[in-house]
């Protein structure tokens, strides 16, 4: 890997906390923002950015064409 260091990216959505951390997303909700889930990268390529757009969690990767799409975990409302 060629880059060094730590790439971090804190993002609020509908009630939760995605946090993007090198190679990691992971979502955060309720009132101690307790961790939901978290995704890891397959290539272990750094987290450039992320998107949220309806139900899908869509990232771009640091490698050339690493673009990744999950199905975004929607909040459950108790």
């Amino acid at each position: 890997m060629t880059d060094k260091g730590c790439r971090l990216q804190l993002e609020y959505y509908e009630g939760q906390l995605l946090l993007s951390m090198n190679d990691r997303t992971s979502v955060h909700q309720g009132n101690d923002f307790d961790c939901r889930t978290e995704l890891q990268r397959s290539d272990r390529a750094y987290i450039r950015d992320f998107s949220i757009g309806e139900n899908q969690l869509f990232m771009l990767g640091n490698k050339e064409n690493a673009f990744d799409v999950w199905d975004y975990p929607r909040p459950s409302f108790l």
